[in-house]
């Protein structure tokens, strides 16, 4: 059949495909716009997932953690990220990381410890390896060093074991990025991180023959004369010796000083509720790792002891005792009072005595401890084989108060036997002797208004008080220049001679007792005079068993 398709013909077939191809036409489009869109909404989804991916290596970057902000305060140190540190380590916080409380056995508790802090651990350890190897000390002499401490731990606080153990276990997984990581046992590398300063300021010389003594550079002995500087005034009067607080507090405040580096920086706050029956809830500040005592920790019974580095002494007998972080916190654990404490550090208990057949704690080096509860205040003045307590009035005191500076002030003391000599137990007049008597002179103008703010005040100083006249120094001699910025103050700036932020004031610390019974814990990172905003604080309300 054949087919005559005229004009119209085909006009009418070009309009039908017209009718079916426009639509399509449309349907194209749309799915070109359609596609279109899709793809931009992809390239938005992959901008947010690069930036969100950005974000969270930032936050690997600035070791950002849930626990740091746990207790968190406006208030911060701006000046925190400016400290040097060694190459390779990451920046200072700005504030210490606070963890919280810790609940359970010592072995739990220390997990929690370890879980919660691992990050800074890892840094602290990793450093200590350095640091010693720098000192002539490889893995193998540390190893052997670490048993003879271990032993003495062992018999002083079995349950700082304890604790020791379960910190290793919760930070294994961070310890395990460290190079030295086989090297040692993560408990081997917490050990290390406990005993840390105690080997550093006094290395004991021999050990069965084998010869561990350094000899130091000029540099490296600023380290043996270390500066932390704190006092504690009573709330009560004694006899003649008036109170010289405001409204009956005890306070007890130290600002943590080291010439050099050391990992004080990387530091952690925590209260501990331990299950055992027997000890008491604990607050305490510390580098990472170090199960407490470094420089200041207080238990709910209102006892507080603070650390600092003694002063000079011919009395160099360093051993492997009892670590001072060890010795601090058990004693804080179960003493009720701080002549309690005192007497634990000094004489342990009688299965102590009885497996070290010792009278008396084996001491590392040159440590002292203030003391102090609701009812009195002290300092406890060791060497390797003396000690002495030192109380208001010793150093002519004009009130219910002590200073402490590192300087031995006792004018007696008791030897490894436990019997009385009457010589001082250590060389005076002090090294540096401004720092004592710039608190003596800050109690003295403040006295009988010391509260809380004014403490924190005293401990921001920057400037002397000249020993005889009080009078007010605040410039180099014949310069303009702070006097910071040449000698050992209060708020520290080791290295500001040199140009450097290197050493001063590691962290700084107060506790308050109050004549009702609170009891407020303060804290901040680095030097007080350069913190901005309230401090990092805690009390032990609902810690309490």
């Amino acid at each position: 059949m054949y087919f005559n398709i005229n004009n119209n013909g085909r006009f009418l077939i070009f309009l039908v495909i017209l009718t079916f191809l426009i639509p399509s036409v449309f349907i194209f489009s749309e799915g070109m716009q359609e596609y279109e869109q899709s793809l931009l909404e992809k390239e938005e989804l992959s901008l947010m997932v690069q930036q969100l991916s950005d974000e969270i290596e930032d936050m690997k970057e600035q070791n950002v953690d849930p626990y740091k902000e746990i207790g968190s305060v406006p208030g911060y140190n701006p000046r925190a990220k400016y400290y040097e540190v060694p190459e390779g380590f990451k920046k200072i916080d700005s504030r210490v990381r606070y963890i919280g409380n810790l609940r359970g056995s010592w072995e739990e508790m220390g997990y929690q410890y370890g879980e919660r802090t691992g990050d800074l651990i890892l840094n602290v350890f990793n450093y200590s390896v350095d640091f010693f190897a720098q000192r002539n000390k490889d893995i193998n002499q540390l190893k052997t060093e670490l048993k003879l401490y271990q032993a003495q731990i062992e018999a002083y606080a079995p349950e700082m074991m304890e604790f020791m153990k379960g910190i290793a276990d919760g930070a294994s997984w961070q310890l395990s990025e460290s190079p030295y990581a086989e090297d040692m046992s993560d408990f081997e590398k917490i050990l290390l991180v406990n005993i840390h300063l105690d080997l550093d300021f006094f290395p004991p010389k021999t050990d069965g023959g084998k010869d561990f003594s350094i000899e130091y550079s000029t540099h490296d002995s600023l380290a043996l004369k270390e500066h932390c500087t704190g006092f504690a005034c009573s709330g009560k009067d004694s006899g003649e010796l008036l109170s010289p607080t405001k409204n009956g507090e005890t306070i007890v405040v130290n600002n943590c000083d080291l010439a050099q580096f050391v990992p004080y920086g990387w530091n952690c706050v925590f209260i501990a509720t331990p299950n055992d029956p027997d000890a008491n809830t604990f607050w305490s500040i510390q580098p990472a790792g170090v199960v407490g005592g470094l420089n200041l920790c207080a238990n709910d019974e209102g006892v507080s002891l603070g650390n600092f580095f003694g002063g000079q002494s011919e009395d160099t007998s360093y051993d492997y005792g009892v670590p001072m972080g060890v010795l601090q916190i058990h004693a804080l654990a179960y003493a009720d009072t701080a002549d309690e404490a005192v007497e634990i550090m000094v004489f342990g208990d009688e299965r102590y005595r009885f497996e070290t057949n010792r009278k008396k704690v084996l001491q590392t080096g040159l440590w002292s401890y203030l003391a102090a509860d609701s009812n009195e205040v002290m300092v406890l003045e060791t060497t390797p084989n003396r000690h002495a307590v030192r109380s208001p009035g010793d150093m002519n005191e004009t009130g219910n108060y002590v200073i402490y500076a590192n300087w031995y002030g006792s004018k007696h003391y008791y030897d490894e036997n436990n019997v009385f000599v009457n010589e001082p137990i250590g060389i005076c007049p002090p090294e540096f002797p401004e720092r004592y008597y710039t608190y003596e002179w800050f109690i003295k103008y403040n006295f009988g208004q010391i509260d809380e703010a004014m403490a924190k005040e005293g401990q921001k100083i920057t400037y002397y008080y000249e020993k005889d006249t009080g009078r007010r120094i605040d410039f180099l001699e014949g310069s303009s220049y702070p006097l910071y910025l040449g000698v050992h103050t209060i708020s520290a700036y080791w290295g500001a001679a040199l140009g450097m932020d290197i050493g001063g004031t590691a962290h700084a610390s107060q506790v308050i007792v109050e004549p009702a019974g609170r009891i407020k814990l303060n804290w901040v990172q680095g030097r007080p005079c350069e913190w901005v905003g309230p401090w990092q604080s805690a009390d032990f309300f609902g810690y309490q068993k």
